[in-house]
């Protein structure tokens, strides 16, 4: 409780310099500065999953760019409200969001962007469960990395792609994807991609029965998050650890990885409910 309300305070605070830097750039009529103060709001928002808000804020800088008639900008933050409005539940707003910012980004030429816009809709479309939709929409998205050499895209969408198969039960095939993404993201400075690899790859390991090579993945996995301090992943990390270790017949570890996964997950509800209550 104590560690989410400091975050409440530091998120206050935050706010606060933000909303006077929207109020700086208005006053000078710097439009550029106006949407970038706005955009930073938003990610405040964003960070403590007060996602509504977000929105709101991405929509004024959606509209100083439609002001500038910068498209590139338009495309990302359509992107962005996608993003946004899918934590909040709403799933096909946001794939409406998400192919606007991919029409935009392909009027304005700008194929990475178009790239991400797809991702998007693919993974969208993997947590509702229509991996068949999510698959051809990564293999399309790949094509365009691939054509524009963005190896390091290429390999993040190998990842996603090697977390799908996996949930069809494709797991020779996703070991493949995610074995060639890690290979990739061992040498190019992406720890959270990196992290997504080795918990991903080690699941699929752990389904395949090579229990000593999931749990050096899986390991691995976690300490890339805790010294990167990335909360969501360490609990999925921990949970698959845990089913790891119930798998070995070893209770005592599975139970104390749950209990960590667990504790990781409070954690995140107790922050949600801290923000919204500020808001009362």
């Amino acid at each position: 409780a104590r560690e989410a309300c400091s975050t409440l305070g530091q998120y206050a605070e935050a706010l606060e310099h933000l909303e006077g830097a929207v109020a700086a750039a208005s006053a000078a009529r710097d439009a550029s500065r106006e949407a970038e103060a706005h955009r930073l709001v938003a990610a405040t928002h964003d960070f403590v999953g007060n996602f509504d808000l977000a929105v709101q804020s991405h929509q004024q800088a959606l509209r100083l760019h439609e002001g500038l008639g910068d498209d590139r900008g338009r495309a990302k933050l359509m992107r962005t409200i996608g993003v946004c409005v899918s934590k909040a539940g709403g799933f096909e707003e946001a794939i409406g969001w998400y192919r606007r910012s991919l029409e935009t980004a392909r009027r304005a030429g700008d194929e990475e962007s178009a790239m991400r816009s797809l991702v998007n809709i693919g993974i969208d479309m993997k947590n509702r469960g229509r991996f068949e939709e999510s698959l051809a929409l990564y293999e399309e998205s790949l094509a365009i990395a691939r054509a524009h050499g963005l190896d390091h895209f290429a390999a993040s969408i190998q990842g996603n792609m090697g977390n799908t198969l996996a949930l069809l039960g494709r797991l020779d095939e996703a070991d493949r994807c995610l074995t060639h993404a890690l290979e990739i993201h061992r040498t190019s400075g992406a720890p959270h991609a990196l992290q997504n690899d080795l918990v991903g790859l080690g699941r699929v390991r752990l389904r395949q029965g090579r229990l000593d090579e999931a749990q050096a993945l899986l390991e691995e996995g976690l300490a890339v998050a805790q010294d990167n301090r990335f909360r969501p992943d360490l609990g999925s990390a921990h949970e698959a650890l845990a089913e790891l270790h119930k798998t070995r017949g070893d209770a005592a570890r599975a139970l104390a990885h749950y209990e960590d996964f667990n504790a990781f997950t409070r954690e995140i509800l107790l922050l949600i409910v801290v923000v919204y209550l500020s808001g009362l």
